[in-house]
């Protein structure tokens, strides 16, 4: 190791001691500076009969090498995304054509990967030409059930059919999310799967509910 030693300045080929401002300067750091360093001060009050004083301090350095260092980062993994569950409405009764008093049901049936293995909530949306449904006297609106491993149903229920509910080719769409219970590695998503019902004319339903409300008129 060459040595150059002047003005309190010592110089090696990676360090730098200098006395005046009491700083070590390493250029470049390598692992073969991991040790103790110590600094001892040594001073006189001046023009006082006292004995020459000193003070130390000292400090570890560990210093690791670029494979060390590289070793203790932590990866971050994004978040990944549960896997699409499959969703498909379903009629009860299938009919093409729906009369005004019918008690129908809409089944969405949403069926989720077995890839989806954490808890989780599933949450159903029904939509009426883009407008959200809630349970009313005329619709119930029921949340998800688990009818078999990994499948879910959700129905809508009309209670029954009316003209002033379902026009001409009304759009009908069901909102499936499903969404981790601990979203901080696995994020939710959503499907969805949409029907169109037709209702006209007053069915038979209807025309007998006429008919006895006539008679509850007339006779009471």
């Amino acid at each position: 190791m060459n040595v150059d030693q002047s003005d309190g300045v010592m110089v090696t080929s990676d360090l730098t001691v200098c006395q005046s401002n009491a700083t070590v300067t390493f250029d470049p750091l390598t692992t073969s500076y991991s040790r103790v360093y110590v600094c001892v001060a040594d001073y006189n009050v001046s023009g006082a009969d006292l004995p020459n004083l000193s003070t130390t301090a000292s400090t570890t350095v560990t210093v690791q090498s670029k494979s060390e260092s590289h070793s203790n980062i932590t990866s971050f993994t994004p978040p990944s995304t549960v896997p699409r569950p499959d969703a498909m409405i379903t009629a009860d009764p299938i009919m093409d054509r729906y009369t005004v008093g019918l008690l129908v049901t809409l089944d969405c049936v949403v069926t989720l990967s077995s890839a989806v293995d954490t808890p989780h909530t599933l949450t159903p949306v029904w939509r009426r030409e883009g407008a959200v449904l809630s349970s009313n006297e005329q619709l119930i609106v029921g949340e998800f059930m688990s009818t078999s491993d990994n499948v879910y149903t959700s129905s809508l229920e009309f209670q029954p059919l009316t003209n002033d509910l379902i026009g001409n080719d009304t759009l009908f769409e069901c909102e499936a999310t499903v969404m981790p219970e601990d979203n901080t590695f696995v994020t939710g998503t959503t499907a969805r799967s949409s029907i169109n019902i037709t209702v006209e004319g007053e069915g038979l339903y209807m025309s007998v509910r006429n008919y006895l409300y006539t008679l509850y008129i007339r006779f009471f």
